[in-house]
């Protein structure tokens, strides 16, 4: 976070890079590893803080340093094939 401070929260896995900037696995990876987590930019503050929303609905100021672009497109997975359920008179 801005003020140097750790978040910590959860995320589905298709919001989550590895160092490389590959996709984390279901799993995911052990929480001791660094890697980038999808955002929302919401406000600029100043120069060097932004807002932006996490994954869990938060918003934290962050460091515009920390900042990079997605590495890959965000996809998240398809859903299960599940019934159809009748709408309507």
């Amino acid at each position: 976070m801005a003020d140097g401070k750790t978040y910590q929260g959860i995320a589905p896995s298709h919001f989550c890079w590895n160092e490389k900037g590959v996709l984390v696995s279901e799993n995911g990876p052990a929480q001791s590893e660094k890697g980038l987590l999808a955002a929302r930019l919401v406000e600029i503050l100043d120069d060097e803080q932004n807002a932006v929303e996490l994954p869990d609905g938060e918003v934290i100021a962050v460091r515009v340093e920390n900042m990079v672009d997605r590495p890959t497109v965000i996809s998240p997975p398809k859903p299960e094939t599940a019934p159809n359920v009748l709408v309507g008179p």
